[in-house]
């Protein structure tokens, strides 16, 4: 499925969820911890290259604590927001507003995983009209768009309302049924922040160099294989030489 999201920022809390401090706080903390997280990261090559293997790896040590406290918050957040979105919400709906996309696309696939196991027919899907994200351009819709392509589902926009998008859950074969109810349900909770960075949370520990042989020992190898190849064309002349002397003079 395409990502239609630069995986560092985040759709914005949307309409009334904007209000609620407490996701805001959340999601700041978040932000702060991997940002931070960053940091170490930064400082933990920088002392690698530098030599200093202890400082290198207690730094790194440091930026994978920090970076799991920020995906701990950010799953707070996460739930907090899917909470307050979906606490009155009808039993055939689901509200993904507020959502970074990979939460989204997640919480989404365990509703469609479950619904099809009680034979519900439609799954209303509101995704907002994305007033609030950067550019005013809706990053949920898209994707949810390729995951029901992805899962070969059928949709809707109705015309009235493009910010809901109504899965038809109904008349699909057994083998799609039991994919559906199969679906991969790991978590998203490796935390990507909405900072920039070129940094990956996955990859904290200073890679350590390919060991090279000394120059010396190279050259050493270098002239001992030259040696040796001089050796085995001696020894084929002369044996030349003497199979030619046996055929043509008999000795």
């Amino acid at each position: 499925m395409t990502d239609h999201t630069d995986t560092q920022e985040t759709t914005r809390l949307e309409s009334n969820n904007v209000n609620y401090p407490e996701c805001r706080r959340l999601r700041r903390e978040a932000d702060r911890l991997y940002t931070k997280g960053n940091q170490l990261t930064q400082e933990s090559q920088t002392a690698y290259k530098s030599d200093d293997e202890k400082l290198a790896y207690e730094l790194a040590e440091q930026a994978k604590q920090t970076m799991n406290q920020a995906s701990s918050i950010s799953r707070l957040a996460s739930e907090h927001i899917f909470r307050l979105h979906n606490k009155d919400k009808a039993t055939d709906e689901i509200d993904l507003r507020g959502l970074f996309v990979k939460e989204a696309t997640w919480y989404l696939k365990k509703r469609i995983s479950q619904d099809v196991k009680i034979n519900q027919s439609r799954l209303r899907v509101i995704v907002g009209r994305g007033v609030h994200s950067a550019n005013r351009v809706s990053k949920l819709k898209p994707a949810v768009q390729d995951l029901c392509k992805e899962l070969k589902l059928k949709y809707q926009i109705p015309i009235n309302n493009n910010g809901l998008l109504v899965i038809a859950l109904d008349h699909i074969d057994s083998e799609q049924i039991s994919s559906l109810r199969n679906l991969d349900m790991a978590p998203p909770w490796s935390y990507d922040g909405t900072v920039k960075s070129q940094n990956h949370p996955e990859s904290l520990q200073p890679q350590q160099p390919e060991r090279m042989q000394p120059p010396m020992q190279q050259e050493e190898q270098h002239y001992e294989v030259e040696e040796h190849s001089g050796w085995l064309k001696s020894a084929a002349l002369l044996l030349l030489l003497a199979i030619f002397l046996y055929i043509y003079l008999g000795v």
